[in-house]
């Protein structure tokens, strides 16, 4: 008898690391928010208005997600440095700030995070969005797009093994994080998940801010491998995290307490038959949302503290 009381503890009260919500458990693990969005690499929402940007930076849409509309898209001029084979910028990541380039501006500072350059620094390109209207729209028709400043990262070393960083800006506690794929070539931990967290820069320092490592506020690894990791955002003090390229092969969204520098939950999105790669990760109206490569937008169904 007491050993059935024993498994039965086991079973009720051990945390599970990983869920996966699907049409076996009579659960779903996310909802088709809308089909017509545009496709592209990263994006965050702000209020009602999502921006999405496509590899290059060459485009940015903006999408209005109360109206599921695409209200415009700005043409950028692509940038076009390669590392390698790998193109640098590939706005891996989409972030809105806290700081807003003037009082006027509809939109705060907008972080665009790129892959490691020939320099070995990660690059994160920052803009300044002005959403606007003709005389008679009932909405934003058009999209203003201004680069203020480039931030760079200390360059990647197997002492700080930052890889190529990508960044989310934490609104809540006005710094931002960097997580990325440990680099260190000999290490035992190769491949473990970088967590590291900076100041914000003002754009008052001028349109170049190298950093370097005293700039490093906090560095830690978090206990799950970390290749092809996508779109991020913090919320109430987690990081969430959208991981893979391919539903065949696999996909999750990871969720790290930052302040108790651990993961604390995995949720599998490929046995929950998500059907496209991730990109954009943010959250709407409460709800954690990410958008994909293929036009469309899903809203994930767990519970946002």
């Amino acid at each position: 008898m007491l050993d059935r009381i024993y498994l039965f503890v086991l079973i009720f009260v051990l945390p599970m690391p990983a869920m996966a919500l699907g049409q076996d458990s009579g659960d779903s693990l996310f909802t088709l928010y809308a089909k017509n969005s545009m496709g592209a690499q990263s994006g965050d929402c702000y209020g009602d208005y999502l921006v999405l940007v496509t590899k290059q930076e060459s485009k940015f849409g903006l999408y209005n997600l109360k109206q599921k509309k695409l209200c415009n898209v700005h043409r950028h001029e692509a940038k076009t440095e390669m590392r390698g084979k790998s193109d640098v910028y590939h706005a891996n990541n989409s972030t809105f700030g806290i700081q807003g380039f003037q009082e006027s501006t509809p939109f705060p500072l907008f972080y665009v995070s790129n892959r490691v350059n020939n320099k070995g620094r990660g690059v994160l390109d920052v803009f300044r969005l002005v959403p606007m209207k003709s005389d008679e729209a009932k909405d934003y028709d058009s999209l203003s797009v201004q680069q203020v400043q480039t931030i760079y990262f200390p360059e990647a070393t197997d002492e700080n093994a930052l890889g190529s960083p990508w960044t989310v800006i934490d609104r809540e506690k006005n710094c931002m994080y960097t997580y990325s794929r440990n680099n260190r070539r000999k290490a035992l931990n190769k491949g473990l998940c970088r967590i590291s967290k900076f100041r914000i820069p003002s754009v008052d320092e001028g349109r170049e801010v190298f950093l370097n490592d005293k700039d490093i506020l906090d560095s830690y690894e978090v206990d799950f491998k970390a290749p092809f990791s996508q779109g991020a955002c913090i919320h109430k003090g987690k990081l969430y995290i959208a991981q893979g390229v391919s539903p065949k092969k696999y996909l999750w969204l990871r969720v790290i307490d930052l302040e108790q520098r651990k993961l604390v939950r995995t949720y599998d999105l490929k046995e929950a038959r998500f059907p496209s790669e991730p990109e954009g990760c943010y959250i709407f109206n409460n709800h954690l949302m990410l958008s994909t490569a293929g036009k469309r937008i899903f809203m994930i169904n767990i519970p946002i503290e």
